[in-house]
């Protein structure tokens, strides 16, 4: 009976160190392959930005955007009421008359917007039919004119409008490029500083993504080459063209295992590609991860 259950002890002692071992396999495989693939070197989707600042300081009377709206060239950001002592010749010139011209040249400003928008939708609705062949090169040039007649009126209302409100003791923040608002830095009320920025602009247009990589990888990396990206927020893969090589002469963070355990690269080179094709909804901050 004795040597009976010493054999069953054994037995089970042998089934439980084989299951172990079977589970620490499996382990340091998994763990293995998610060393290999997250070795593999990240990056992040940059993108260039303008701060759009007052000329002159005072306090911010109204913000005309919220983060995340589009603005073109020349719509208003903010506008500041202008201090006292940084007002010019016409500090003294606020009064009923003035504002009802300011008023007045904002309604003709919003009509004039109106027309560009309207210019603006045709000369894209000839562009489709030229492309059709349905109407002649003249035709389009013709529209393409009209748009850019409307712009340039919407642009001498802004800037009729904005030496108004000088005078009259405000001054406006326009935007001087195309792009997403990204940040607004002060509230109405806040104190402002000649060249004090008041919202930051995202330039859509201008996307790349910005990897770092070790000097060992960059055998079959050059200007012009181009590499496959893992997108995580699309869970696909996109071609990308380097475009820019710089080495950063330190050492880089290009991987992580985990929430503790962090790989760093020797001798990082710091890459820039850009996507070969328009991606539709690709953001600054969404990570890449280089699969070539």
């Amino acid at each position: 009976m004795i040597h009976i259950t010493l054999r069953r002890k054994t037995f089970v002692l042998a089934i439980a160190i084989a299951i172990f071992v079977v589970i620490a396999a499996a382990m340091a495989i998994a763990y293995g392959s998610k060393i290999s693939e997250t070795q593999q070197p990240d990056g992040v989707i940059e993108v260039s930005e303008v701060q759009m600042s007052s000329r002159h300081k005072g306090r911010v009377l109204e913000i005309c955007v919220e983060v995340g709206d589009y603005v073109n060239v020349g719509d208003t950001l903010a506008v500041i009421e202008v201090a006292e002592d940084d007002r010019g010749s016409g500090k003294n010139a606020k009064n009923a008359a003035m504002d009802d011209k300011i008023h007045n040249f904002y309604l003709i400003l919003q009509r004039a917007k109106a027309g560009l928008d309207i210019a603006e939708e045709s000369y894209h609705n000839m562009q489709k039919l030229y492309e059709e062949g349905t109407i002649t090169e003249e035709v389009l040039n013709e529209a393409l004119t009209n748009y850019k007649l409307m712009e340039g009126q919407v642009m001498a209302v802004q800037n009729t409008l904005r030496l108004m409100q000088y005078d009259n003791g405000e001054s406006v923040v326009v935007a001087q490029v195309e792009g997403e608002i990204a940040d607004i830095y002060l509230p109405v009320g806040g104190a402002v500083q000649n060249g004090t920025p008041i919202v930051n602009v995202y330039i859509m247009d201008d996307l790349w993504g910005a990897f770092y990589v070790d000097e060992a990888e960059m055998k079959n990396l050059k200007l012009g080459s181009e590499i496959n990206a893992y997108v995580p927020a699309f869970n696909k893969e996109v071609k990308m063209q380097v475009y820019d090589i710089e080495d950063t002469g330190e050492d880089a963070f290009v991987g992580e295992i985990d929430k503790s355990e962090w790989i760093y690269a020797h001798d990082a080179v710091r890459i820039k590609a850009r996507p070969v094709d328009y991606i539709e909804g690709l953001r600054p901050g969404m990570v890449l991860r280089v699969r070539n």
